[in-house]
């Protein structure tokens, strides 16, 4: 039963260091966004260290789901919550980051 339980958490671990792996491969590939489409985001982690990044206003918002991910620094599972106004849960993950409106996020 023990066994069972360190293999169900491996196999977790192992889950969480894929996404993440592919969450670095994935920001490797998109370079930060400049000029007038670009929205610069800003995510404050629980112990409160901030993480930045330029996106584009097109990018989804599981774009910055990843490149919160990919920081490592994250907890295992999150939420994005957009501080507003009107302060919410993001949790459509396809809506490109102009739907949160102008200016810095």
């Amino acid at each position: 039963e023990q066994r069972a339980a360190e293999d169900a958490e491996a196999a977790r671990e192992q889950v969480i260091r894929d996404r993440r792996e592919a969450a670095r491969q994935l920001l490797a590939a998109t370079p930060e966004a400049t000029g007038p489409t670009a929205k610069r985001v800003r995510v404050r982690l629980p112990e409160g260290q901030p993480l930045a990044r330029t996106f584009s206003y097109l990018d989804p918002i599981s774009l910055v789901r990843s490149f919160v991910d990919a920081s490592g620094r994250a907890p295992d599972n999150f939420d994005l919550v957009y501080v507003g106004p009107p302060m919410r849960t993001l949790d459509d993950d396809d809506a490109p980051l102009s739907s949160l409106g102008p200016g810095p996020v």
